[in-house]
C-alpha cells in the first residue's frame, strides 16, 4: 500500500512539473499579509498601507519587480461575479456568465513574468474613482 501511494505521489508530482500555470514561478517569493483587526483594516488606510509596503519591497536590493494580488493564482481562493455581454440577450436564471477576478497592483504582471498580449498594463493612476480597468485572459477574450 505504501509503495502504491508513493508511486501515485511521484506520478502526480511529475504531472504538476509539466503543468503550465501561465506564469514563471522561478525566483518568485510570496507572502500573505492580513490587516484584519489592525488600524490599517479601515478602507482609507488599507490602500496607503499596501502602497507603502510595495514601495519598500521594490527598494530592497536584488528585487527586479514587485506587485501584489488579493489571491495567489491556483491557490484555491477565488472571487467571482456575474456579468452580461452588451448586445446579447439577458441570460436565463441559472445560466448567467460568471468570471473569477483578482485585484492586482502595478508591477504584478512583470513580477510574475505574465506577458500581456494586447492592450496595456495596470498603472499607478488606475485607482478607485477613475475609469475602471480590466485585464482579461485569452480564454475570456
Amino acid at each position: 500500500m505504501l509503495l502504491v501511494g508513493a508511486g501515485l505521489m511521484i506520478r502526480s508530482f511529475t504531472a504538476l512539473r509539466r503543468f503550465d500555470p501561465g506564469f514563471d514561478p522561478r525566483n518568485v517569493v510570496t507572502m500573505t499579509i492580513s490587516v484584519a483587526g489592525t488600524k490599517q483594516d479601515d478602507a482609507t488606510r488599507r490602500g496607503v498601507f499596501f502602497s507603502d509596503a510595495l514601495a519598500r519591497v521594490r527598494a530592497l536590493p536584488g528585487v527586479d519587480a514587485a506587485g501584489y494580488i488579493n489571491h495567489l493564482p491556483i491557490a484555491g481562493d477565488e472571487w467571482g461575479l456575474r456579468f452580461a455581454i452588451e448586445g446579447r440577450p439577458k441570460p436565463k436564471p441559472g445560466e448567467a456568465l460568471r468570471a473569477v477576478y483578482r485585484v492586482v497592483a502595478p508591477g504584478y504582471f512583470q513580477a510574475m513574468r505574465i506577458p500581456l498580449l494586447r492592450g496595456r498594463d495596470v498603472v499607478e493612476s488606475d485607482r478607485i474613482g477613475t475609469t475602471p480597468v480590466v485585464v482579461i485572459n485569452d480564454y475570456t477574450a
